[in-house]
């Protein structure tokens, strides 16, 4: 009989950590930012961090092509393949986007909106 109300208080014990750990998981801040390194939070992914040098001005009165904007993310931690951001810059420039797009010398550059 003893083993039995072990078993029963070991699987309350069990019940009851599993309960925690999902009040953790749901008290989690929004999925739209992550924690950094210094405490503070910055946008997810890469038109978050995207948006992050928008906010920042680092597109402000200057032409700027993809390659120069992974370097800029890698910067402030932000890695990402090429392909990715381009992805992401190209849907950031759509006519209703804070970034506008064309070519220059055979190349793409974005410049923020006016």
């Amino acid at each position: 009989m003893k083993e039995k109300t072990e078993i029963v208080t070991k699987i309350q014990e069990i019940k009851k950590l599993a309960e925690d750990c999902l009040k953790l998981v749901a008290a989690d801040s929004p999925r739209s930012t992550i924690p950094s390194c210094s405490g503070k939070s910055k946008p997810a992914g890469p038109k978050g961090g995207i948006t992050l040098l928008i906010s920042k001005g680092f597109f402000k009165g200057k032409k700027c092509a993809a390659t120069e904007v992974k370097k800029e993310l890698e910067g402030i931690e932000c890695f990402y393949r090429g392909d990715v951001i381009q992805t992401a810059l190209n849907r950031l420039s759509c006519s209703s986007g804070p970034l506008v797009s064309f070519k220059e010398n055979g190349k793409k550059v974005y410049a923020e909106r006016k």
